[in-house]
């Protein structure tokens, strides 16, 4: 289910480019984000309410709810900085600077919660850099 799952994932998140940029070409990006969120607010409802039926529990921790705060926070105000440049430029280029958040996150992780990376992850980092930088001439 893990592999499933996570192949779903990919898939609409590249659909999801294609059609962020069809939005785009009547939309302001603070008016695609706006209803865009107010969709993912609802299913993220029935979600939950579905959960809550099945017998799922929710401890609301107070990290838990601070993190998902901030996430809240960046999550929406990152979308429109992304919209913003998917409307003003090539999706071929915003996608492979965007397909650069992984190397964030792990480079986030190492710094501020001290993850480690052996010489085989980091030269994958930079491979990764340097590829991007190839496709993008």
């Amino acid at each position: 289910m893990f592999y499933l799952s996570l192949f779903f994932a990919t898939v609409v998140w590249g659909m999801n480019v294609i059609i962020d940029k069809q939005a785009l070409k009547t939309g302001h990006p603070i008016e695609v984000n706006f209803i865009t969120t107010m969709t993912m607010a609802i299913v993220v409802m029935i979600y939950f309410v579905l959960a809550k039926k099945a017998g799922m529990s929710f401890a609301y921790s107070p990290q838990t709810i601070s993190f998902s705060i901030l996430n809240g926070i960046l999550v929406p105000t990152s979308f429109v900085a992304y919209l913003y440049a998917l409307s003003k430029g090539d999706i071929n280029k915003v996608i492979l600077i965007t397909a650069t958040s992984p190397i964030i996150a792990i480079l986030f992780a190492v710094f501020a919660f001290n993850e480690q990376i052996n010489v085989t992850q980091w030269f994958g980092i930079l491979m990764t850099i340097l590829g991007i930088f190839l496709v993008m001439r």
